[in-house]
């Protein structure tokens, strides 16, 4: 973290504030990078000085650096993190649930409920470390504030992440009132539901 011009590596805390993916994902969203994948301790070469971070007080407040004790400790074990910088949930009740954005140009782009089969939302949930796909609805977690992806997914299923999947262009596209994709990942293996149909 960079705090009066100097960078400084970060630790997770104690063992008696763990560290959680929630955590990690309030961080990848502070910084636009999307959801987090992974977060834990991890090596970070050198022995030096190091500033920690407290997972609940990420959960409670809107400023990273409430949570920080500029106190230095020394560790050679430093905090990891991984984020999807390719595609995130938003407004949702977990870092599994939300609105579909997809991150094009720099600047993250709502999808249509339409333009997603069961293989796409498989990709997005396991990009995501979330499971298998449980709901797809459009407008459940509200409009788009994003302008709307102008690109359809043709995952097949079997991607690792949503930027592998084939694509065609839909330029020009807009999605009807209440069809901005929400997806629920279910954390696990399970059964799929959209508006219409139920796989699983």
């Amino acid at each position: 973290m960079k705090h009066h011009g100097k960078w400084t590596i970060m630790e997770f805390g104690d063992y008696a504030d763990p560290w959680t993916l929630k955590a990690a994902d309030v961080i990848c969203r502070r910084l636009d990078c999307g959801s987090a994948v992974s977060g834990r301790p991890g090596s970070s070469g050198p022995y030096g000085p190091a500033w920690s971070i407290s997972p609940t007080c990420l959960l409670s407040t809107s400023a990273l650096m409430d949570c920080v004790r500029t106190d230095p400790d020394f560790t050679d074990s430093a905090l990891s993190l991984n984020c999807s910088d390719s595609v995130r949930l938003v407004h949702g009740s977990s870092r599994c649930s939300g609105r579909l954005e997809v991150r094009s140009n720099r600047s993250w782009s709502s999808v249509c409920e339409e333009d997603l089969d069961l293989n796409d939302t498989q990709v997005v949930c396991r990009e995501l470390g979330c499971g298998a796909p449980g709901l797809l609805q459009g407008g459940l977690y509200g409009e788009g504030e994003a302008p709307v992806w102008t690109s359809e997914l043709q995952c097949e299923g079997n991607e690792s992440a949503v930027l592998d999947c084939r694509r065609s262009s839909s330029a020009g596209k807009t999605c009807s009132p209440g069809t901005a994709a929400g997806l629920t990942c279910t954390g696990t293996k399970g059964a799929w539901l959209s508006s219409d149909s139920v796989f699983v």
